[in-house]
């Protein structure tokens, strides 16, 4: 289990974070990688109600995979109980021919590839929608406590009945969001985090990036 602390920034303030990052001795951990999430719900979109309702217990289901998926599909379900957070991975089942969509990254990232999905999930969950955005990855100098940057978030909705995954509409989040994350045994100097957020009086956010999407989509 983990603890996952939201900010949103201005995008132009990017620069300013990494530096930021760097003072307090956080060390980039992988390269920047484009991360694509297609998120289910059911048709009353009740994944979504949960999660905006403050419902202790809920879950949120996603296939994700990064760039063009050249490495592969992973899908998690992730689970939220009070404040902690952990996911689940299990493999994606494609031995039902009349359950898979067909999907072109093209859509996405502009890299040209064809991944296949589930066109349902548990039978009631169905794609609702694609978000995608830029992620830079940094680690403290102990290890324990992680950083991301996400940037350049869009979302796609997903129009289902095809055997081919159909985009309608298209949006931009007008910021950018930092998460810092850790595990629920770990207990990071509070002065590290405020020295980050702080400085541009970043404010703690609940919403997630899919509840956002789904707003921004759907006027929900």
């Amino acid at each position: 289990m983990r603890y996952e602390r939201k900010y949103e920034f201005n995008i132009q303030d990017k620069k300013i974070l990494e530096g930021l990052l760097l003072c307090q001795k956080f060390k980039e951990a992988f390269p920047k990688r484009n991360v694509n999430s297609i998120y289910y719900d059911d048709d009353d979109f009740s994944l979504f109600r949960d999660a905006e309702y403050g419902i202790s217990n809920r879950q949120k289901i996603r296939i994700r995979f990064y760039d063009d998926g050249k490495s592969g599909l992973n899908l998690e379900k992730k689970n939220r109980q009070g404040e902690f957070n952990w996911k689940d991975f299990e493999e994606i089942n494609y031995n039902d021919d009349s359950n898979i969509l067909n999907l072109s990254t093209k859509y996405i990232n502009h890299l040209e590839k064809n991944i296949i999905i589930p066109k349902t999930l548990n039978i009631k969950f169905k794609p609702k929608i694609i978000v995608s955005y830029e992620r830079n990855y940094f680690v403290s100098s102990d290890g324990f406590l992680r950083a991301t940057l996400d940037n350049n978030i869009k979302y796609l909705d997903i129009n289902p009945n095809s055997d081919n995954l159909e985009f309608r509409r298209m949006r931009y989040l007008e910021h950018a969001i930092l998460e810092i994350k850790y595990d629920s045994n770990y207990s990071p100097e509070i002065k590290i985090i405020e020295a980050i957020v702080d400085k541009l009086n970043l404010i703690l956010s609940r919403s997630s990036k899919y509840c956002k999407g789904i707003s921004l989509l759907y006027n929900i």
